[in-house]
Formats: C-alpha cells, structure tokens, sequence
C-alpha cells in the first residue's frame, strides 16, 4: 500500500534541496513580460525535466517515508518540529486568507479564486528549463499548511500530467467524524480523510453485468471554488452473483483488554459476531482469538452451521487486561495459516478500540508480516470500536497492509451495514491491486487538483508495475475521486479532458487488465446549481471534509454555504437517510461558527 501521508503521485517529480528552498524567482518586470529566474542545483541534470536528479536533492516524499518509518503507533506522537523556512511558508499562506460572501448568482460559494496559473496555455511549446521552473517553484505547495495533515496541491499539467493512486473503498474516517461531531467536539484533522468522507455515500452508479469495472463521470462549474470546475469520477464494481460467490474461512481476532469493556466497545463486538454468523453461507467457517496480555484461541474452526456453539463462544468474552495486538495477530495469523482453504476468501477480522501500546520497530514488524501473509493470500480487515484514545492511524495502516476494507462501528446501525447489508462486498473480493491513472490533457486542463487520496498516492511508473500493492474492491463496491480543474480559455463541449484508466487483478482468474475511459468537457461545464443531486452530494462532503481539515484551499469557505447547496439534493434524495444525516453533520459545525 501507499506510505500514509505521502502527497500526491503527480508531484512526485518535484524536488527540494536539503535545508532550503530552491529558488525559483521571477515577476519584477516590465509591465506585460515574465522573466523567470532559475537557479539549478549543481550537478547539472541531463535528460528532460521529468528526470531530474542530483545526489544534493532530497524529494518530499522522501522526507515523508523517512517520518513514518519512525510513526509510534501507540499513543499519538507531536508533530516533528519544523524548519523555519517552513514557518515561514506557513505564514505566508495565512496572511493571504480572504473572507469573501458565501454565494454568487451561480450558485457557486465565493472564495478567493485559484490563483492563475503562471504557465499560459501555449506553455506546452515553452522551453524545458521554463517548465523545469514551474515544477521547483510548484514544490512549496507540498508543504502547505493545513492544520497539520498533508493536502494536494495544485498541479500545472504541462509540467506533470498524470495522477495516480490506490484505490480506497474504506470509509471509516466519515463515522469517526459523525460520532465526534454528535458528541459535541470537533474531529482532529489527522481523522478527516476527505476520500473517505466522499465514498461513504452512494451516487448511483449502476454496475457492470459482463465487465469488472465501469467508469462514470459527472461534473459542473465548482460551487465553491470561484473561476475552478469539479469533476466526479465514479468507478463501480461488478456484483457478484450467489452462484459465484467463494466459500469463506475467517479468523477473528477480538481485543479483550480492559479498555474494551464499555458497552459501545465490546458490545458492539458482540453484535457484529453474532450478525455476521447468522447471515453467512452454509460453505462457511469462523475461528476466533481474543487477546489482552496475552492471546488465546476461544473457538478452534467450525463450520457456521454450529450456531449455538459460535454464539456461545461469543457471549464468553470478558475484558481485561492490557493490550497485547501483536501476539493476537501472531496467533491470529497462525492459525489463518493452519486453515487455509485454497480458492476460499481466506480473512482475518480485527475488531478493537486501536488503544495498542506499540514501539516503532514492533509496528514495522507486524505491518511487515501482514503484508507477507496478504501475498499468500490471506487478507485483514479492520473494524474499530469506542472513543477517546482510538488510534486511528494504525488501524487504518493495518487494513491498508492487509488488503482490506477499515470501519469504524459506533452505532448498533453501522455494525448492521458492515455486516448484513455490506457483507458481500466486505467477504467477496473481484480485484485485487486495483489503481486509478488520470492523464489529464494541457492543452483544455490548465491546473488540477485531486480531493484526498493523499496516502494512497503512487507515482507514475506504478501503475503498470503489478508488484505494486495497491486496492481490493469488493462485489458491486463504488469508488469515487473527485478532481478540482482550472480549464484554458474558452473550453467548448466535446473537448478532452483527458483520459483515466483502471489497472487491476482480477480474483477469479487472476488475470492483469486495463480498461480506459475518455473524459469530456461536457460534463463540468453546466452551472453549479445544475449539477444532478448525487454530483451536488459529493461536491458538499468534499468541502465539509476540507474545512474540517483545515485545507487551505477551502480559505475563505464557510459551513454555511456548503448547507445551502447540499439542501436541494437532500430535498432530491429524499430517502436517502445518509445524506439528511450529513446535512445535519454540516449544520452542527455551522452553528459553531457563527
């Protein structure tokens, strides 16, 4: 999977040397005329400016792997310290904050407009050190302050087209954030994962009947983003029917320390296990390891028509102790091994409140083997429960190592959605290392920037690279990403926006396939206020999960504002009880600011 926290794959080519910023200075000129001065770092660099190089540069991403190389799972840790020239940044960026009024006649909510990109559309027929400037001067966006969590930047097409990443179907960090914001606090920005806030909802899509994926777009002028458009792109997966459905052998392992003992914890384990057994095939087994100091093995396999031992097995769990994750994943994992059934959905099920006590070096340990046992094909799925000290982030790194979908369970609700309504999808997986390449194209996309994805973000040579470990989609899941894009002048309908392609392993046969799709400029050119109701679904929780973060790019924004837009679309969507509950979920933090 994507180191957590890497930007993304689209500036991967840009570069920073160690200790301070590379100048890339420009604009005392004569009125009309741009003088664009750049100073490269010695050694010179050969090749074309997608291949630069020197042994004094250090890339972003770099740093960025080298932080959470040394990530203690346990408690949170502060942020690293950071350098002045970074301070610096990040009071440039403030005092450039502007309030303007929430709405314009459009419908689009007023923001400070993306600034203009410093590359004309004839850019593309600059000279390669023009453009190799761009890119160094485009490398503080990387560092751009967002209350402490790492957001895209804007991204000049001619100097980096392609944007690639992981797909996530995970959708955690959306209850995480209900529960913090019903409980009347306000959710830390680390747990605001706005790609998880935008899938936790459906847009429609219908799935394919023959194919493995098919791909959607929809769009309109951004409604809050003044002078941008914002295009979805959904991608929808195949359902499988009962027929094709693979026998299941999964190998929970249930945190018992004392920290689970609260109702909204343990009991909510309980729930889930007794709901997951009695909705499961006939073809089906379940094991299961509780740990707390120590591991221990409750229930050795048995097929899920022994109900009333399973169940029993169930209510036996008590609470105590500390929290010993990394023997209950051992144990859990041996046992998985023991038990393996060739062709079957061979899963691991960990179900706890994140409270771990964990070194550096015993994290990396246990990522290490989840990743190892997920090539044999052995998967983990993460689901959370509680509150308070919930780590988050491990929990998510977990699921992301392990090849499987992370949740988070805070309602009697949430666990019937994981494991009633959701359970084909959660135990019948139709690809494997599945990711999304967009190829945008300079001469209609000026600027874009993709909305999350942040942690899950690969460069441009992965895609094609199939030992690359990348996202597990399940039977008829949707996947979403939305891309925020400052056009040339004068786009008309027809034009091409570009092309996104989808590469996966298919878990059937196990065969490597690629499809594509062309994007158009249809679909992002009506007005905000004409978008469908799910586009104006997506579009709101985007912006919700970007104020919350603190993303610069929502400078300006207010709550407010994302209310009255998505209020039509909840008028719409009537039955969409998920949609009401996010409009009241944008009302809580308006009220808050007023």
């Amino acid at each position: 999977m994507p180191v957590a926290g890497k930007p993304a794959a689209t500036t991967a080519h840009f570069y920073r040397k160690k200790g301070q910023d590379l100048a890339a200075d420009a604009y005392a000129v004569p009125e009309g005329k741009v003088r664009l001065k750049i100073e490269l770092p010695k050694p010179q660099f050969t090749g074309t400016p997608k291949d630069i190089r020197s042994p004094n540069l250090e890339s972003p991403i770099d740093r960025i792997e080298e932080r959470n190389r040394t990530f203690n799972y346990g408690l949170a840790e502060k942020d690293a310290e950071q350098k002045p020239a970074e301070h610096a940044s990040r009071k440039r960026v403030a005092d450039n904050k502007t309030r303007l009024s929430d709405m314009d006649a459009d419908g689009a909510a007023k923001r400070p407009e993306a600034a203009s990109s410093r590359l004309e559309p004839e850019a593309a027929d600059m000279p390669a050190a023009v453009v190799a400037g761009e890119k160094f001067a485009l490398a503080r966006d990387l560092e751009r302050p967002s209350r402490g969590v790492s957001v895209n930047p804007f991204i000049v097409t001619v100097a980096e087209p392609f944007s690639t990443f992981a797909i996530d179907v995970d959708t955690a960090s959306y209850t995480l954030t209900r529960q913090a914001l019903r409980s009347g606090a306000v959710p830390e920005p680390e747990v605001v994962r706005t790609e998880e806030i935008v899938n936790a909802f459906d847009y429609g899509d219908a799935a394919p009947e023959q194919t493995v994926f098919r791909v959607y777009q929809d769009g309109a002028q951004s409604p809050f983003g003044a002078g941008c458009h914002l295009l979805r792109i959904g991608v929808k997966g195949r359902r499988l029917g009962r027929e094709e459905q693979r026998p299941a052998m999964l190998t929970f392992v249930i945190d018992v320390s004392g920290s689970m003992s609260q109702p909204d914890r343990i009991g909510l384990a309980r729930g889930a296990l007794r709901l997951l057994a009695a909705n499961l095939s006939e073809r089906d087994s379940i094991q299961l390891v509780v740990y707390s100091d120590h591991a221990r093995v409750v229930l050795e396999p048995v097929a899920v028509t022994e109900k009333a031992r399973i169940v029993e097995a169930f209510e036996r769990l008590q609470c105590n102790g500390s929290t010993n994750l990394e023997e209950g994943l051992r144990q859990a994992y041996e046992m998985a091994a023991r038990s393996f059934m060739p062709g079957a959905e061979n899963r691991v099920i960990l179900i706890s409140d994140g409270v771990a006590n964990l070194g550096a070096d015993s994290a990396q340990e246990i990522l290490g083997k989840v990743d190892a046992f997920r090539r044999q094909g052995i998967t983990c799925s993460v689901f959370g429960v509680g509150a308070g000290t919930y780590n988050d982030r491990m929990l998510e790194e977990l699921a992301n190592k392990g090849d499987g979908v992370y949740r988070f369970l805070d309602s009697e609700a949430a666990v019937r959605s994981a494991f009633v309504d959701d359970l084909a999808a959660t135990l019948n997986t139709i690809a494997k290392d599945a990711k999304i390449q967009v190829e945008w194209n300079p001469a209609v996309v000026r600027r874009y920037r993709q909305l999350g994805y942040e942690n899950r973000a690969l460069r441009k040579e992965q895609f094609r690279d199939d030992a690359v470990d990348a996202g597990e989609v399940g039977s008829g899941q949707s996947v979403t990403a939305l891309y925020e894009l400052e056009l040339v002048p004068e786009v008309s309908p027809g034009m091409r926006l570009g092309t996104v392609r989808i590469r996966y392993q298919r878990t059937d046969s196990g065969k490597v396939e690629e499809i594509q799709s062309e994007l158009v400029s249809d679909a992002v050119l009506k007005p905000a206020r004409a978008a469908s109701p799910q586009f104006k679904v997506a579009a709101g929780a985007a912006e919700f999960a970007e104020l919350l973060r603190g993303s610069p790019h929502a400078a300006g924004g207010s709550y407010q504002a994302v209310a009255d837009y998505l209020r039509p679309a909840v008028l719409e969507l009537h039955l969409d009880v998920r949609v009401k509950e996010l409009l009241e979920l944008i009302t809580i933090m308006s009220a808050k600011h007023k």
